[in-house]
């Protein structure tokens, strides 16, 4: 995580506050800006467009982008469609990241019951 968040511009315990928090105010913008810039530079640079390289921690990471627009109270429900959607189009084999993403949701169910 470490390697990551100083890749992104950030302390590693920013990005496992980021990625693990219980705000209900969701990332701070600046986190938000840096994650995407991040992600365009990084993840979506040509070598990654060739190889397809895709972690557990790079899917967290998009995940949390992609629903940090959406209510905190929505964002488990959310990410439990999120998983399912992904996990219709994803073909076979499943990519190992999509059972991490999914293990995250039932987590996130396991912790409102």
């Amino acid at each position: 995580m470490r390697v990551i968040a100083r890749e992104i511009g950030m302390s590693s315990s920013g990005l496992h506050s980021f990625l693990y928090a219980k705000s209900k105010r969701g990332p701070q913008p600046r986190i938000h800006e840096r994650l995407v810039r991040w992600y365009r530079t990084d993840t979506l640079s040509k070598k990654a467009r060739k190889t397809r390289v895709v972690t557990s921690e790079v899917a967290r990471i998009a995940a949390a982008v992609l629903l940090e627009h959406v209510e905190v109270e929505d964002q488990k429900k959310a990410l439990k469609k999120l998983v399912a959607v992904l996990g219709e189009v994803s073909g076979k084999p499943r990519p190992r990241w999509l059972a991490e993403l999914r293990r995250l949701a039932d987590e996130a169910g396991e912790a409102d019951e």
